[in-house]
């Protein structure tokens, strides 16, 4: 799951959400200078990575786009996840998209400070650029394989990536409907389980 998944499936708390989102950015010497503040929401992202790797419908999504994509295929996958999450929104929010995000922008804005600063620049562009009202088009999808190819030793495997998913993964998408509503209850639910584990430390501590 990439950004906007990962942003969704945050609770309320500013630095959950924060947390969440920029786990894939952490690397190297970024680690020591994270604030302690953002644990839980990195922690988060993991265990949401770990449960969505381990899913049988996101295997097969996979499986579904291997031969085309071949070791990208996970990659590929985190991306368009997030743009089926965009077309099936009304399924699982009743909030507007665009408000969705804007609020999320808004949420980032009041902690990132607190982050170092390779990471707050990062961030800040995300919010200045508006980078997750990317994943609302198929265009904005496009542009997020253009962007990347030039990082690939194989700068053609993403060509015309978009089209050939619209073309090809009809039971794709139908794999990923089945998943979501067992993704949003897993976040729930750890979440709920780390409210309840913080609430048995302060009562042991009085």
């Amino acid at each position: 799951m990439n950004y906007l998944a990962h942003a969704f499936l945050s609770s309320e708390d500013n630095y959950i959400l924060t947390g969440n989102i920029v786990t894939d950015m952490i690397k190297g010497n970024l680690r020591k200078e994270m604030n302690p503040i953002f644990s839980k929401g990195i922690e988060l992202h993991h265990a949401i990575d770990r449960f969505t790797d381990s899913h049988p419908n996101v295997k097969e999504m996979i499986r579904l786009i291997h031969p085309r994509f071949h070791k990208y295929s996970p990659v590929v996958n985190d991306i368009y996840m997030d743009y089926l999450l965009v077309k099936n929104w009304s399924k699982y929010s009743s909030v507007k998209v665009e408000d969705f995000i804007e609020s999320v922008f808004l949420r980032l804005i009041q902690v990132i400070e607190l982050l170092p600063k390779a990471i707050y620049d990062r961030i800040y562009n995300m919010i200045q650029h508006k980078w997750l009202l990317t994943y609302r088009t198929i265009e904005g999808i496009e542009y997020v394989f253009e962007r990347m190819k030039y990082r690939l030793t194989n700068k053609e495997i993403f060509f015309k990536a978009v089209e050939w998913l619209e073309a090809n993964t009809s039971s794709y998408e139908e794999s990923f409907i089945e998943f979501m509503p067992e993704i949003v209850e897993f976040s729930r639910n750890w979440e709920l389980q780390g409210i309840s584990n913080i609430n048995k430390d302060a009562l042991s501590n009085e």
